[in-house]
């Protein structure tokens, strides 16, 4: 196993799957940033132009929109909806998938916003929550995941969308394997591109066309399956991009045009639990329980993923960021955990039984990997255990300890 250490340039630990480093000590995240910053986007801008132009040129001359848009209510697909009205020309049709636990009025006050401010089309899909719940609870028992199901969602529904429409692409926002750090094998959002991306290559994860042996039915699936296609182009003209290919992703920007050029958009009246910020990550609770997971498998949180990316973004120094993970990473969700356990039908005690279960320790990794298929070359603990239900960081970021128990002890104010 190997020892986990941090990117030199941001504060990202090895412990992130799919994170690599070059010669400098950089991430993969971080060459992706210097990439970017030496790409000629107004050339790509072009490219990306010219690809929507060819594909229109031959879709269906009836249909009502030319591409389907994923949105969410959140800063980064209120600019992409800017964007794509503004930038690239084209009919948008904006869909939002409604995650299983929506934080209250924001990201639905948002949502709205697109189609007020912006004056595009936008239909919201609410899924079968009795399914929803069932599969995202699944999805946590076997991989320590709820938020599976919603990926899936996001990839395949909408892409029904379009196909059902005769619309003949779909966009979705950032390359999350290539803007934080990942597998460059997970990058194609073909259907097994998409399972590869989700299960992180584990050759024994079940992708969701395979959730028949869970239990679930066809029909219930069909939500979180895709149109069955084996390439980028699908036989029925389907196109599906990522705007972070052609567009230079920057979160901060992305903020910056939310609220003070398309105006509107509303933040969080407090900063997101395991951060220091206001603007990021307000659409969704069980998102909080998620990130706060992170934490529990790889010793990183909230705050340490915004803080590497504000480094990218030139907005923060390394010096800065390591202050912010000291002050917020690890800080657990209270204020959803009760509306989390409902809409996960779980109780609290077999949620922290559970979370036991996927700690990064080194001899759960060991296990995992076994019942998951995966390599050891890339397994990196990040904490190790020092009593029945109690953990230590085995290597922060800015040097202090962390320690682990389970149940978190609820703060007495």
């Amino acid at each position: 196993m190997n020892n986990l250490t941090y990117c030199s340039n941001c504060v990202t630990p090895n412990s992130r799957p799919g994170l690599t480093f070059d010669s400098r000590g950089f991430c993969n995240a971080c060459q992706n940033a210097d990439f970017k910053r030496s790409t000629d986007w107004t050339a790509r801008a072009v490219e990306f132009k010219s690809y929507i132009a060819d594909i229109l040129v031959n879709a269906d001359p009836e249909r009502d929109y030319d591409c389907v848009m994923t949105v969410s209510g959140g800063k980064d697909s209120t600019f992409q909806a800017w964007y794509a009205k503004n930038v690239l020309g084209i009919r948008a049709l904006c869909v939002r998938i409604q995650p299983l636990a929506p934080k209250d009025f924001i990201a639905e006050h948002n949502f709205h916003n697109i189609a007020t401010t912006i004056g595009l089309d936008s239909i919201s899909i609410v899924n079968n929550k009795h399914v929803f719940s069932r599969l995202a609870r699944k999805c946590f028992i076997e991989y320590g995941n709820p938020y599976i199901p919603y990926y899936y969602n996001i990839y395949f529904q909408c892409a029904k969308v379009a196909h059902e429409k005769k619309i003949p692409i779909v966009i979705i926002g950032e390359n999350g394997e290539t803007e934080y750090g990942g597998n460059p094998s997970f990058n194609f959002l073909t259907t097994a591109g998409v399972d590869l991306r989700i299960g992180r290559g584990y050759k024994n994860f079940i992708p969701s066309s395979r959730w028949v042996e869970w239990g679930f039915s066809r029909a219930e699936l069909a939500p979180y399956t895709d149109i069955i296609k084996t390439s980028l182009v699908d036989s029925d003209n389907l196109y599906r991009f990522f705007m972070s290919d052609f567009v230079p992703w920057n979160n901060n920007e992305h903020l910056h045009y939310s609220l003070n050029i398309i105006g509107g958009f509303k933040t969080l009246g407090e900063r997101s639990t395991g951060s220091y910020s206001h603007g990021f990550g307000i659409e969704d609770d069980l998102d909080d329980i998620y990130l706060w997971l992170m934490w529990l498998k790889f010793g990183i949180h909230r705050a340490n993923k915004y803080a590497s990316t504000d480094i990218r973004e030139g907005k923060l120094s390394r010096v800065g960021a390591i202050e912010l993970v000291r002050l917020y990473d690890g800080e657990f969700p209270w204020h959803c955990f009760s509306k989390v356990l409902g809409v996960l039908n779980i109780s609290e005690l077999d949620f922290w039984v559970l979370c036991q279960k996927f700690i990064g320790d080194s001899e759960n990794l060991t296990r995992l990997a076994l019942e998951q298929g995966k390599d050891f070359s890339d397994i990196v603990p990040a904490w190790k255990k020092i009593g029945p239900n109690k953990w230590i960081h085995v290597n922060t970021v800015h040097g202090e300890e962390r320690v682990l128990e389970l149940p978190v002890r609820r703060s007495v104010n």
